[in-house]
């Protein structure tokens, strides 16, 4: 029965994330947000709601931070896999060939986020301000920053043309978009505190342990939205997005830790978690610097219609997959 509820509940948030990237596509054209910045920013938001209420709900609800924070740095390893399925959807040679060479901003802001989020766990230390840490009031204000550079960068860089402000005019006008956003994310919000709930009781029944199913089973479910929504960007052609709605993604996953942060009163959470996580976050570093180096890269002959990074990706995911679930089960 815990089983059926977490697939019930998994359908809900892949259901209603394709149905707010839609929406969410709407709104962006109405504001005359670019579309590399709304991969960025506005998709990787809207795709990252489901991590944002799993990871309130495991620290308010069930008490289980080690689910929270697997699930952050489990969906960022996935989001990273995800390059290579759109690569391999895409099926032309390498998908990050084909890319601005701005993607290495944000991903580099995503490295950086990461490794403070490691150097905070491996010391296991914390300067409480309250029941929140130094540490997670640092992250917001790095993330804070950082939007605000890419934002300044992708505006700078680029001007809508005229079919962009065509479409802009295309979109019917009145508020119900804006109304079917918030049903959507209502429904999301809603899917990702029962998920929560529903993976804490397979933790504890089948003894694989809160940082693997957060890593890998939470993980993999809560970034199905960038899935469906990735796969629709590459079959319109529009690569950038759908790359940037990833690499955004990866970004937002880790400001969701201060979020987590207020929600578990028991002291800050990055010194309450297990250091298994260091390894997933580690290995999400070491992917996101295959992405940056294909990027600036571009090689000439890549094997089977997809790039040696995606390769790589590949090879590094299932092989962090294995050792996580044997640290989780030990």
């Amino acid at each position: 029965m815990i089983w059926v509820q977490f697939i019930i509940a998994a359908g809900i948030i892949i259901v209603s994330g394709y149905k707010l990237s839609h929406y969410g596509d709407q709104i962006a054209k109405r504001t005359g947000l670019g579309k590399t910045f709304m991969g960025i920013v506005l998709f990787s938001t809207v795709t990252s709601l489901p991590e944002l209420s799993v990871c309130i709900t495991s620290t308010s609800v069930v008490g289980a931070p080690d689910l929270a924070i697997g699930n952050i740095f489990g969906s960022n390893l996935f989001n990273l896999l995800l390059i290579a399925v759109l690569d391999i959807v895409q099926g032309k040679g390498a998908i990050l060939d084909l890319l601005s060479l701005s993607h290495v901003l944000a991903a580099s802001l995503g490295i950086l986020l990461a490794g403070l989020t490691i150097l905070s766990i491996g010391l296991g230390l914390s300067f409480n301000l309250g029941f929140l840490g130094l540490e997670s009031i640092i992250l917001i204000l790095i993330y804070a920053l950082g939007i605000k550079i890419l934002y300044r960068h992708e505006m700078l860089g680029s001007l809508p043309d005229s079919s962009e402000a065509q479409e802009a005019e295309e979109i019917p006008k009145g508020k119900s978009v804006y109304i079917y956003f918030a049903i959507g994310a209502i429904a999301i919000v809603g899917a990702g505190l029962w998920l929560a709930v529903t993976a804490d009781a397979i933790a504890q029944a089948t003894g694989w342990g809160r940082s693997f199913v957060g890593s890998f089973m939470l993980a993999v479910v809560t970034s199905l939205p960038e899935l469906a929504v990735g796969i629709s960007l590459v079959r319109m052609g529009a690569f950038d997005m759908a790359i940037g709605n990833l690499l955004g993604s990866n970004i937002f996953n880790i400001a969701i830790i201060p979020v987590a942060d207020i929600f578990f009163t028991k002291g800050a959470i990055l010194a309450s978690v297990s250091q298994d996580h260091i390894l997933t976050a580690v290995l999400g570093i070491v992917m996101t610097n295959i992405v940056i180096m294909d990027l600036i890269y571009r090689a000439k002959k890549v094997p089977w219609r997809i790039g040696w990074g995606s390769i790589s990706i590949i090879a590094l995911y299932f092989l962090g997959s294995i050792t996580l679930f044997k640290l989780g089960v030990r």
